[in-house]
Order: structure tokens, then sequence, then C-alpha cells
């Protein structure tokens, strides 16, 4: 991957999903996925997850990927994004994270 923030896992590598899937192919990887996920936090049990990478956060993660990639407004924003963070030159993503 060229230049830009630090923006993985994304939302499809959270799938395992290719980039350019199909609606199919994500409808399968979900079926094959949600019956692995712990049930869904509540919103104060989601507010407190702590930061790394616990079974919980995973879990939110991948639901949250799959509301993102599974409605194709938001899927479609998300890849603009996605395109907008890559284009950006390494070089003055070192510069601006250096004046921090």
């Amino acid at each position: 991957m060229s230049g830009g923030l630090p923006i993985e896992p994304t939302h499809y590598q959270r799938l395992g999903l290719p980039e350019d899937c199909t609606d199919t192919e994500l409808q399968i990887a979900w079926m094959r996925i949600e019956p692995t996920l712990p049930p869904p936090l509540t919103l104060l049990e989601r507010r407190d997850l702590p930061a790394d990478r616990t079974d919980a956060r995973r879990a939110e993660d991948r639901r949250l990927a799959r509301a993102v990639l599974g409605d194709p407004a938001r899927r479609a924003v998300y890849d603009a994004w996605l395109a907008r963070e890559r284009a950006v030159p390494p070089s003055w993503i070192n510069r601006l994270l250096r004046r921090g």
C-alpha cells in the first residue's frame, strides 16, 4: 500500500474481503463470520471497550465494517475516503507527524 495514514485494517480486511468484492460476496462473508461473534454490546459497554484488540473490540469492528460496506451509499463514501487517504504523499504525512 502506498502512502497515506495508517488505515489498516480496512473494513474489507476486517471481513476478509477484496476491495472490489460484490454485494453477494459481502453477504456470504458476513453469514460465515456473524455466528462466530459474541453478542453485540450495549452503548455503555461499547464506550468502555479498551482500545487494544480484544475479542469484543474485534467483533464491534466487524459489525461496523458490515454496516458500512452493506450500505451502498456508505460504502461509496468509505471507498472515496480510502482512495483519498492513499493518495496523500508519504513525505507530506511524515512532515505533518513530525510537527506534533
